[in-house]
């Protein structure tokens, strides 16, 4: 039954349609968006409906970073089928046109086009050329989605479109969060996050799985560290990457364990009993130590803080490693972040938003984050302090967007 009670009208089964032995569906396609356009098609079907029950169907705002593909005209066609068959059922099913205009899927659009790869660059072309560079290639987008839709006739208002660049949707967001925040649901707290130093910014688990993984090189290392109070004691310490280091914070000993104290190449070094056996050469038993005393002893750090007067101790952990000691970088590693909390020792944080060494880092300062095992290693044997580098492979997630390796940062 048709809207109104009416019966639709059935055409006669003799009836035959002629078509021409040819045609051309572009020009076809061309005349009906004029017809749509000039008889008002599209506005007609709405106010016609106009008071009836309302369909919201909210559509997840495209980016605005380039022109649409065809896997878009698969989406859209699923989306109208819900619009047309309401609309024709007789609900009023308004469409309104909206884009997402903010973050990094625009900015590295621009950043391709101009041939940047790091941030200075930006800094050295304008930040306010730059983001005007931005919202032209948003204002272009924007045109070539709308022929598209128009094409493939997809109906929508592109008279109220919404824009998240626009100041009254930003203020819209902050006025969510501030509620939010008003009502105690917001509170600020450090976590570490997945972070891709490239692109300067942590991502969500979802965005985790777009990126998949890459294996990697890396570099494990066993150190020789010198207790401050008798430097001729010396730590067997591991960590689970040599770029951590500078951002080390503590080391982690397992205070119910039973450890040895030995006399190896003309230096006492203090280990787990199965980790003997890392030591090659002969080795001379001295005593045993009890975990517990090896809690809260004070150490020189291979990377320490020339600008901070900070005290480097030992800390009771669960899981020391193979060596029975473990450097703990809570900025970068999700177990020694928990301890930290727990034993309330301060982050240290050894590179900047852009994944580089800070000041503090001695001849890493500066550098980027992947590539900086070759000057680790180099620093550690001045100082004597370097037992062994393990070099392995290791799946890592990758950034989706650029697919940098992403580390965790808090």
């Amino acid at each position: 039954m048709a809207m109104g009670g009416t019966r639709p009208r059935r055409l006669p089964r003799n009836v035959i349609f002629e078509t021409p032995g040819s045609v051309s569906l572009p020009e076809l396609e061309q005349r009906l968006q004029e017809l749509w356009t000039k008889e008002g098609t599209f506005d007609a079907s709405l106010a016609r409906r106009r008071g009836r029950p309302r369909f919201n169907l909210y559509e997840a705002p495209p980016t605005a970073n380039g022109s649409p593909a065809t896997h878009h005209v698969a989406a859209r066609a699923v989306k109208d089928l819900f619009w047309r068959y309401k609309t024709m059922a007789g609900w009023y099913a308004p469409r309104r046109a909206g884009w997402d205009t903010h973050g990094l899927p625009i900015e590295l659009a621009v950043e391709r086009e101009m041939g940047i790869t790091a941030r200075s660059q930006i800094e050295d072309f304008g930040i306010e050329a730059f983001n005007r560079r931005c919202r032209e290639l948003v204002d272009q987008s924007i045109a070539a989605w709308k022929s598209f839709s128009d094409r493939m006739g997809y109906w929508l208002d592109y008279r109220d479109r919404f824009l998240t660049c626009s100041p009254w949707y930003m203020e819209s967001v902050w006025w969510a969060v501030r509620r939010l925040f008003d009502q105690g649901d917001v509170y600020r707290a450090f976590r570490l996050e997945p972070y891709c130093p490239r692109c300067a910014t942590t991502l969500s688990s979802h965005e985790l799985e777009l990126g998949g993984e890459r294996r990697r090189p890396i570099a494990r290392a066993r150190l020789l560290i010198s207790l401050k109070n008798d430097p001729s004691v010396r730590l067997l310490t591991s960590i689970r990457e040599l770029w951590m280091l500078p951002a080390e914070a503590a080391i982690g000993v397992d205070a119910q364990a039973t450890y040895l104290k030995v006399r190896w190449r003309g230096q006492v070094v203090v280990l787990l009993p199965d980790a003997v056996r890392l030591l090659d050469g002969p080795v001379e038993p001295v005593a045993r130590l009890s975990g517990a005393d090896l809690v809260h002893l004070e150490y020189l750090p291979p990377f320490p803080e020339p600008s901070a007067d900070r005290r480097f101790l030992t800390v009771a952990v669960r899981q020391p490693g193979e060596t029975g000691f473990v450097h703990l970088a809570p900025a970068h590693d999700q177990e020694a972040f928990d301890v930290c909390r727990e034993q309330g020792i301060e982050l240290r944080r050894a590179l900047d938003s852009n994944g580089r060494f800070g000041p503090d880092s001695g001849d890493l300062a500066g550098r980027f984050v992947h590539g900086v095992n070759e000057l680790v290693v180099a620093e550690l044997k001045r100082q004597h302090s370097l037992h062994s580098v393990l070099a392995e492979r290791k799946a890592s997630p990758i950034c989706w967007r650029c697919e940098t390796p992403t580390i965790r940062l808090g």
